[in-house]
């Protein structure tokens, strides 16, 4: 069960939230079903093309959870203590923490490309 702790910015098909599952904190986005069906075939893309993304740039995605009327997608926090652990166990240290977010970004703006053609 999703338990959303707080909500962090609202998008087009739904929020972003701070959420607990058990006693594990994630970072999940909620889509809203109504009567079990998406708002929108785009919201349905945007979760097929965020599963399918396994790339050590990209924030690592969970699975999705199913509570009655919300989907959510969980996933990694990416807050700065994670950046840099991230960067220290994958990178050496010739990486800048700048040079990594750059590559973050290019990578999310693919994704954003393949979602919306």
């Amino acid at each position: 069960m999703v338990i959303p702790i707080e909500t962090l910015n609202t998008g087009t098909h739904g929020n972003i939230v701070r959420a607990l599952v058990n006693t594990n904190e994630f970072i999940a986005k909620e889509f809203t079903m109504n009567k079990g069906i998406f708002l929108s075939d785009r919201a349905f893309r945007e979760i097929c093309t965020t599963m399918r993304v396994n790339h050590p740039n990209c924030v690592s995605n969970y699975g999705i959870v199913k509570n009655r009327n919300n989907i959510y997608l969980l996933l990694e926090q990416g807050d700065c203590d994670c950046l840099t652990l991230y960067k220290n166990n994958f990178f050496d240290n010739n990486v800048s923490i700048k040079s990594l977010l750059c590559d973050i970004s290019k990578a999310l703006i693919l994704l954003v490309i393949v979602i919306f053609p």
